[in-house]
């Protein structure tokens, strides 16, 4: 395949359409522009669209699919190559999706490798975290449609949010928050790091108004319990884990 020439990222945010452009350069990609366009404005076409220079200076568009659209799930798997960890998230569809998996897309992304407790006899096996990223093939088709209409054909889907928690390295258990807009609402990915791996991801919203932080504190400790029961929060710590608040 030709090496890339350029990408552009884009992000129908509730506010605007906003797009980055970033060049090749010394072996990687520098921020060349970053320009928000109104939703009733089309996207400037000389630099999305796709022409037969794009031949010999590949393009690569990449679209964020909307946070609402997506579920994420952290799984723990033994180490293998990505052959062999696909097929085995593939055995895990049915009880990792919340829609019938004949309705859905998915993807998988690989976030380390740790290794687990000692066993009763003192050997320990290396296992790998995998986020497995679903989402209903009906509401990608008319992302990718309404991307389509506006001059934009998506080489790849993304989801933002898990390039930043590649971007941290925790070193101590705790909760992690990411800021976001969910829907319209204030609300947060919260990601738990348990015992050197990332154990659990899920998405909290928060009130226009009222006791923000007490409904926060509350929904924390909800999903601290259901950690216990499915066994990742082995100690129930309300108020004794460490929260990291990322991006505000």
């Amino acid at each position: 395949m030709s090496r890339w020439h350029s990408c552009n990222i884009l992000h129908l945010a509730p506010d605007a359409k906003r797009l980055w452009q970033f060049d090749a350069k010394g072996g990687g990609f520098v921020l060349g522009r970053e320009q928000r366009v109104p939703h009733a404005e089309p996207l400037p076409g000389k630099l999305v669209a796709k022409s037969w220079s794009s031949l010999w200076q590949p393009k690569l568009n990449v679209a964020w699919l909307p946070t609402e659209s997506v579920f994420l799930r952290v799984v723990e798997l033994p180490a293998a190559n990505a052959d062999e960890t696909f097929s085995m998230v593939e055995l895990q569809l049915e009880k990792l999706s919340p829609i019938p998996v004949t309705q859905i897309v998915w993807t998988m992304h690989l976030f380390g490798t740790h290794q687990s407790a000692a066993k009763a006899d003192g050997t320990v096996e290396s296992l790998q975290t995998v986020i497995v990223v679903v989402a209903a093939r009906a509401v990608v088709e008319e992302f990718l449609g309404r991307l389509e209409r506006d001059g934009f054909l998506s080489d790849r889907l993304e989801v933002p949010m898990l390039d930043q928690l590649e971007a941290v390295a925790p070193n101590e258990d705790g909760v992690w928050l990411f800021p976001l807009t969910l829907a319209g609402q204030n609300a947060a990915l919260v990601a738990w790091w348990i015992g050197g791996a990332w154990r659990n991801l899920s998405f909290v919203t928060l009130p226009p108004a009222g006791d923000r932080a007490g409904e926060l504190k509350n929904q924390l400790g909800l999903l601290a319990m259901a950690g216990e029961v499915e066994g990742w929060q082995a100690i129930f710590l309300i108020g004794g884990i460490p929260c990291i608040v990322i991006g505000v």
